[in-house]
């Protein structure tokens, strides 16, 4: 077996564009404190809706269409709540406090994830190396999507923009 390269960065120059980025980021949303509210309200008010939608499975799961409807409910919430609440608490952002954001990551075990291993695997290997084949562990090397330009080209690809919606909520299974 071939023994991988790792990816070497250059050195960011004096014109550093994510050094100006992460300048205007700081001044413009992290100090907007209605920006801060709202995205807290947004990531425990999706909580809530979560569990919501977990209890009407439990509640009316006895009738098939509520049942499924429901379940259905419940992958989309916790799929928005990934992407939304628990990424920004895995990187200190959601929260204030480091110690709101580590109990909010908690929730993650209710869930069958655990905290401590998903923020390990996602920023050690996946903000480390963004879209790096074979090193970004986010992104799962497979024929169905295509994402880099030296792959194989098949002719369902050209669909892709099209089924990648609903096999997205699937590819990392």
């Amino acid at each position: 077996m071939e023994k991988l390269k790792r990816p070497v960065y250059l050195k960011p120059g004096d014109d550093d564009f994510f050094k100006k980025m992460r300048l205007e980021v700081n001044e413009t949303v992290l100090n907007n404190s209605s920006l801060y509210v709202l995205n807290v309200v947004k990531s425990l008010g999706l909580l809530a809706v979560f569990f919501l939608f977990y209890a009407c499975v439990l509640l009316f799961g006895n009738q098939t269409y509520l049942l499924f409807f429901f379940y259905i409910l419940c992958g989309i919430t916790m799929i928005v709540l990934f992407i939304n609440a628990f990424h920004d608490a895995a990187h200190g952002a959601l929260f204030k406090k480091p110690k709101h954001n580590k109990w909010f990551l908690y929730v993650l075990e209710l869930f069958g994830s655990n905290h401590w291993l998903w923020m390990r695997r996602h920023i050690g290997l996946h903000h480390a190396y963004p879209n790096v084949p074979d090193w970004d562990v986010d992104i799962k090397q497979s024929n169905i999507i295509r994402i880099f330009p030296n792959t194989p080209l098949l002719s369902y690809h050209k669909y892709q923009h099209i089924y990648m919606w609903f096999i997205y909520p699937l590819y990392s299974l």
